[in-house]
């Protein structure tokens, strides 16, 4: 084997050997994004809510986006955008409604102020909170 050859393959094997570290810490930095309070707060409004409780798909919630508001007077407040799916169609607690089995994608707005969700939306439709039609 030639010199060249040789220093080929340990370059092969480093670059190799990066890949692994470089996805580890790639995947921690997601995780971390997930522990803000204001994400956690959403998340633990959403699995409550009756929208979700009723038919969600746990594994197919998702973060989308954490936005600062810009306000010009207190309390500041984050907006939480968070995607998810249910197993039927409609919001809010579905109980004693035939309904067919249709998966239905929605997409929630979340205000966090101060800990507090005071606001949701799904599908710029259905006010969680006060269940109703917006």
């Amino acid at each position: 084997m030639s010199r060249k050859s040789g220093i080929i393959i340990l370059t092969l094997i480093i670059v190799s050997l990066c890949i692994p570290v470089i996805g580890i810490y790639a995947w921690q930095a997601k995780q971390n994004y997930l522990v803000e309070p204001d994400v956690e707060v959403s998340l633990r409004f959403i699995y409550s809510s009756p929208t979700f409780s009723f038919d969600g798909v746990a594994d197919s919630v998702s973060i989308i986006k954490v936005t600062q508001a810009m306000t010009f007077a207190p309390p500041a407040f984050k907006i939480v955008e968070v995607e998810f799916d249910c197993t039927h169609g409609g919001f809010g607690d579905r109980s004693g409604s035939n309904l067919p089995k249709l998966s239905t994608h929605h997409n929630a707005i979340l205000h966090v102020t101060e800990g507090n969700v005071t606001l949701m939306n799904i599908d710029g439709v259905w006010d969680e909170i006060n269940q109703k039609i917006l």
